[in-house]
């Protein structure tokens, strides 16, 4: 879907693409997740978007909480 978005004219569809991909982050494996990212960053569609601050806050938070709870995990090994 990320993939699918154009490199022009592409804010609305970059919008819904993102929107789905927070609603679903957590049933994704970190490797899609880190997939959907780096098509992210390569496409200012998605980076130049009126919503891009909110939207990337968003799947930061996510990603810390995730990193904190495998840290945590590994530390109790």
């Amino acid at each position: 879907m990320f993939a699918k978005v154009p490199s022009y004219y592409g804010f609305d569809e970059a919008d819904e693409v993102t929107d789905f991909f927070i609603r679903h982050i957590e049933e994704l494996s970190d490797n899609s997740i880190k997939k959907v990212m780096e098509i992210y960053n390569k496409n200012d569609q998605f980076k130049n978007r009126y919503r891009h601050s909110n939207d990337i806050e968003k799947i930061k938070k996510y990603l810390e909480k995730k990193e904190s709870e495998n840290n945590s995990t590994t530390d109790d090994n």
